[in-house]
């Protein structure tokens, strides 16, 4: 498990071998050598405290702004302790120094009597904030601590950053390792300007570690690498492993993806004709690449599929009422794919109404905890299951991670017992859905209040899986995945 910790960011803890009492620590906090509340006109709360690694315990101080310096009282003897000073320059402040443009800093407090008054001086760093190939604000599709581990981004990776405050130089120092955390190789880049290009993927490599210092006039860093919020853990360190997919290959194992399991443009049971509606909106701050991949269903979504790239402009929306027809040109139903940074999607599937307007299915994105995947939650189960005159169930399948995957299908009554099973295979990427469920699993024609479980029996593949009720009469469905955590549908 990869754990970085104030060690990692140069910080290293004391653990003192003396008796228990109470004692003082107090100190000047400065930043390139100078007080911090002369180098920074706008903060807005500073604050000092000592935290005690033995009982995990935190013990506040107190802060003289007009001198720059802290006190910390009442701390006892024998304990691994560490002096922490945070400087808040968030306007409103919002009582912590983790945004961009903070400040803040720790370092050890050895106390060996308890009588004494230690001193301990502070020299704060700026906490930074990445631009590319990621923004360090966001959450990041990638994982810190579950192997593929990184943000997927092609080698050489173009990393640039907002400017440090008096920082003259730069050193980027990256760390070539394995899923097992082993260090196969260490390269360092030394650069003035905010920004630096950054080849890595070498032999064995599993992923990139990279961190960032910051020399100043006086410091020799200034600089504090932010914790970055990956889809497992929120880590203080840029995590990036290669994408190496040819040009023409889908490749696999895409944890920036936003998976759609259904679209269309395409007729349904008569009179009805289903179009999916998408908006993609812009979180970030700057402009992005937006990879568009669609499946048709059925077939064996790594050879067979359509691809588009757009460039979406920052905190700005793009929208299609028919994406289907709109993007690739064609009709079809199938599976769409949506990989991008620090971005929203919405998406609804709909058909016109006799008298005007529409009705439809609004059909969310599947998140990482909505998949069933053998190696975790393998298998899920949903109610709802009907087939009479007034409604019928479909079930939809869709591959998410490149590999096959063999799904169990199970339809049971309300009471428990099991009515019919039927096994499919699933290529990667491959979407399929199961019109009319119990008549396709079971021997029956009816069903009230039927439930179905989902289970991956086989293969590295991730599957999402959604129920589909629709109305016979109108032919207005309502979506429901069937998943160990659900989305709202609609």
């Amino acid at each position: 498990m990869l754990r970085l910790s104030w060690i990692a960011a140069g910080i290293c803890l004391v653990l003192a071998t003396c008796p228990a009492d109470a004692a003082t620590v107090e100190g000047t906090i400065t930043y390139d050598g100078e007080l911090v509340t002369a180098a920074f006109g706008d903060i807005t709360d500073l604050s000092a405290h000592v935290y005690d690694y033995d009982t995990s315990q935190r013990i506040n101080g107190t802060v003289d702004t007009a001198t720059s310096t802290y006190v910390v009282t009442g701390l006892p003897v024998g304990h691994t302790l560490a002096v922490f000073v945070e400087v808040d320059r968030s306007h409103p402040a919002n009582g912590n120094a983790f945004d961009p443009g903070d400040l803040q800093s720790g370092s050890t407090a050895e106390i060996t009597d308890p009588s004494q008054t230690v001193t301990v001086d502070i020299g704060v760093r700026t906490v930074m904030r990445l631009r590319s190939p990621f923004d360090s604000t966001g959450e990041v599709q990638g994982n810190a601590q579950t192997c593929p581990i990184g943000f997927e981004t092609p080698s050489p990776a173009q990393l640039s950053w907002d400017e440090v405050p008096r920082a003259q130089s730069y050193e980027v120092i990256v760390s070539h390792r394995t899923c097992e955390h082993a260090t196969l190789s260490t390269d360092r880049y030394g650069v003035t300007e905010t920004t630096v290009s950054v080849p890595f993927g070498i032999p064995d490599e599993d992923y990139a570690l990279i961190m960032i210092q910051c020399a100043g006039e006086v410091s020799t860093n200034l600089c504090f690498v932010p914790y970055v919020a990956y889809v497992d853990n929120s880590t203080q360190a840029i995590l990036l492993r290669l994408s190496d997919v040819a040009p023409g290959e889908r490749g696999t194992h895409h944890t920036d993806a936003y998976f759609l399991p259904a679209v269309a443009s395409a007729p349904g049971v008569a009179p009805t004709y289903w179009t999916s509606s998408v908006t993609v909106t812009s979180l970030v701050d700057f402009d992005s690449p937006v990879r568009f991949t669609f499946t048709p269903a059925g077939v064996d979504g790594g050879l067979e599929f359509l691809e588009t790239e757009l460039n979406l402009h920052a905190g700005s929306t793009m929208a299609w009422s028919n994406i289907v027809l709109s993007l690739f040109g064609l009709d079809g139903v199938g599976a769409l794919e949506i990989r991008g940074t620090g971005i929203s999607v919405a998406s609804r599937t709909s058909t016109p109404g006799d008298e005007g307007g529409s009705y439809g299915q609004g059909i969310p994105t599947v998140g990482p905890d909505q998949v069933l995947r053998l190696d975790r939650s393998s298998s899920a189960t949903l109610g709802s299951v009907t087939e009479n005159a007034e409604f019928r169930s479909n079930l939809g399948l869709c591959e998410t991670w490149g590999e096959s995957a063999t799904v169990r299908i199970t339809v049971a009554d309300a009471a428990g017992d099991v009515l019919g099973s039927r096994t499919v295979n699933l290529r990667p990427y491959e979407n399929t859905q199961i019109n009319r469920l119990v008549r396709t699993v079971t021997p029956l024609s009816t069903l009230e209040n039927g439930v179905v479980v989902v289970e991956v029996t086989a293969g590295a593949g991730r599957v999402a899986a959604y129920l589909s009720t629709i109305d016979n009469a109108t032919g207005d469905p309502t979506y429901l995945a069937v998943a160990p955590s659900r989305p709202t549908g609609g």
